[in-house]
């Protein structure tokens, strides 16, 4: 997080980042033909990969990690 690297960088104060980063991860639509609903399926479900990297109150829409699917991702 650089939250206050604005206003650090102001008074010539260092600033601290944390990254992170995941597992990596394909879309594998296993065939199906991708409709409307299959893709925004799949982009909630990338999007709650990147949520679990985030601080809690940083998740917003996808701070319910627990309802999170991973039917069309394939991860190595």
């Amino acid at each position: 997080g650089g939250e206050d690297f604005s206003a650090n960088l102001k008074k010539f104060k260092r600033t601290d980042f944390n990254i992170r980063v995941g597992k990596k991860f394909y879309l594998d639509a296993h065939g199906e033909r991708v409709s409307k609903e299959i893709r925004q399926q799949m982009a909630d479900e990338m999007m709650y990969q990147l949520a679990k990297l985030l601080p809690e109150y940083y998740r917003g829409e996808y701070s319910d990690i627990e309802n999170a699917t991973e039917k069309y991702l394939r991860f190595e």
